[in-house]
């Protein structure tokens, strides 16, 4: 009989602890992570953890700089743009590949992940905001069914959660309004509409780096 439990491999664990510490903000945006020191603290060698890194430095959660090592990224204005210019294209695809009729089963459940998107928002709690955040959007996605656009779309997950990441620790993150951000998607997906739809996610993901602009002066373009 075939497991219907997968094996978790170290290297997994390892990613899934790194990422966590950005999440919670015990690795900052623009922090370097010791590769040794992580090694020593939870015991294993530097094979596990070097491969971690190098998986979430593919994913943009991290850079690797030659004699310097990995740091978690801080983005820029213009890499919030890019990152929320290529997903929200990729959603609005997924959108118009389904002509904007999402199911009444999708839609069930992005209301349960839109409700606890907004307690979470209330209560800041990073992680599971960014959580939640990935669940809503992961469905209005994979509406179509279409396994390479999904993948493609999922490859844009580590600079999410830079951007959340980037946003918290210079004070910029909109705690109260990401809810309602949430809410107001959902509502236009509701109505199945096109237009509606897409117009939202425009606004959804573009509004993040013109809001962050009007604060940072004399920056060069950098939080």
């Amino acid at each position: 009989m075939k497991s219907k439990y997968r094996i978790v491999t170290l290297r997994e664990q390892v990613n899934g602890c790194i990422k966590s510490r950005i999440v919670n903000g015990e690795i900052k945006p623009g922090q370097k992570i010791n590769e040794f020191e992580l090694a020593e603290e939870l015991g294993i060698s530097r094979g596990p953890v070097r491969e971690a890194l190098r998986q979430i430095e593919q994913e943009g959660l991290v850079l690797y700089e030659p004699n310097k090592g990995c740091t978690v990224t801080k983005l820029t204005v213009k890499e919030m743009y890019e990152m929320s210019l290529l997903r929200a294209d990729l959603e609005i695809l997924a959108v118009n590949v389904c002509e904007g009729k999402y199911s009444d089963d999708t839609i069930e459940e992005m209301e349960k992940h839109v409700a606890r998107i907004d307690e979470y928002d209330r209560q800041k709690n990073l992680g599971k905001v960014i959580e939640e955040d990935q669940a809503i959007h992961a469905l209005l996605v994979q509406e179509p069914n279409l396994p390479y656009l999904m993948k493609l779309w999922h490859i844009l997950d580590g600079t999410n959660i830079a951007v959340y990441s980037t946003l918290d620790s210079i004070g910029l993150l909109c705690w109260g309004r990401i809810g309602r951000n949430h809410k107001e998607l959902l509502e236009c997906v509701k109505t199945r509409d096109i237009d509606i739809i897409t117009n939202n996610l425009k606004l959804h993901y573009i509004s993040v780096s013109e809001f962050v602009k009007k604060f940072i002066e004399g920056e060069d373009d950098h939080v």
